[in-house]
């Protein structure tokens, strides 16, 4: 993506995402994406073949 290029990154909400070096080195090193969570128990509608091919 071009510098300064919004976006958003989707991702589940396991805690290693939630945590305070992981939000903090994505704020520091990422400041233009947006984290969105998914709700627990959402990864086979966000990610069928995750779920359906293991």
């Amino acid at each position: 993506l071009p510098q300064q290029q919004k976006s958003i990154l989707i991702i589940d909400i396991w805690s290693v995402h939630q945590s305070k070096e992981f939000t903090g080195w994505m704020k520091g090193n990422c400041p233009d994406i947006k984290i969105n969570y998914t709700p627990g128990g959402c990864t086979g509608k966000f990610q069928p073949t995750d779920v359906g091919l293991q």
